[in-house]
């Protein structure tokens, strides 16, 4: 996934947003974004446990890309959890 994704997505940098902090978590405003950056992946992720974690972040704590954001989670704890694939199917 990363060497597929390397050609193809571009890094936070190259999406719009300057010096990646090492503090900061990459994210996407809506779940078409998301659905972009993983296609291709998605069985694979939910085979090996991954989920989507859903967080509320301040909007003037959020530094927004094209298509990607990036957010300093500090003491946030997700405030849900998705499943990537659900019957099979991406979950809605």
């Amino acid at each position: 996934m990363h060497d597929a994704h390397h050609s193809i997505r571009p890094h936070p940098n190259d999406d719009g947003i300057a010096r990646l902090l090492t503090r900061e978590y990459c994210g996407f405003g809506n779940r078409e974004d998301l659905e972009w950056w993983f296609r291709g992946h998605k069985r694979a992720l939910d085979l090996t446990g991954f989920n989507i974690a859903v967080y509320k972040v301040a909007l003037s704590k959020i530094r927004f890309g094209h298509r990607q954001l990036v957010f300093a989670r500090g003491d946030l704890l997700p405030y849900e959890h998705l499943p990537i694939l659900r019957n099979g199917k991406v979950h809605q």
